[in-house]
């Protein structure tokens, strides 16, 4: 995440530089990272929640949301049986 009052983002886009104060509302803030889930409609619900959140942005300030679609939902894979065991061994609901 990047946050400043003023910020470059780098030619990759994995990253950049901010200057100016650390004690004010920022006047613009960057978050890049990726979604992982075991299903295509977890996928769905995550995606729609995250919708409803920007579109309730404060008054006078904007909000975007851009998705990459690059990584499928695990699906019955093998790695989503580990990743739907909870810490206590339960199935994840």
């Amino acid at each position: 995440m990047l946050v400043g009052t003023t910020m470059e983002i780098n030619d990759t886009n994995s990253g950049g530089a901010t200057s100016g104060k650390t004690n004010v509302i920022p006047s613009i803030a960057r978050a890049h990272g990726d979604l992982r889930t075991l299903s295509n409609e977890q996928t769905e619900r995550v995606l729609s929640k995250v919708t409803t959140i920007v579109a309730a942005h404060l008054p006078r300030t904007g909000a975007t949301f851009m998705i990459e679609e690059t990584y499928p939902a695990y699906g019955n894979s093998d790695v989503s049986a580990v990743h739907a065991l909870r810490n206590d061994g339960g199935p994840l609901r």
